[in-house]
């Protein structure tokens, strides 16, 4: 996150719990979430996710067109990631071709 924003990012952190809510602030986040289910949150040109599990899903329904995904870990368990979430999301479809693995 401190990266990001040395370049010039503005970053969203989502982040477990409201106990973390200040840690992410701490560290630069312009704005910091619990739960991607908000209409308002995104659009994102760059999901950097360790966590994986249904969160995955959820970040790809959210990407700006264009986007990129970074996706490193599955500590939150297997990505629960279906074809299905790229229909119906332009963001999402446009996605399924930057996903490539490293």
């Amino acid at each position: 996150m401190q990266l990001a924003v040395a370049s010039g990012a503005r970053v969203t952190a989502q982040v477990s719990g409201s106990g973390r809510i200040e840690e992410a602030y701490e560290l630069g986040a312009h704005r910091v979430i619990t739960s991607l289910e908000e209409e308002s949150v995104g659009p994102f040109h760059l999901v950097l996710d360790g966590i994986g599990g249904p969160l995955l899903a959820q970040a790809i329904r959210r990407m700006a067109p264009g986007g990129h995904l970074a996706w490193y870990g599955n500590v939150g368990g297997v990505a629960e990631l279906k074809l299905s979430d790229f229909f119906g999301h332009a963001q999402a479809w446009n996605a399924l071709y930057e996903v490539r693995p490293c």
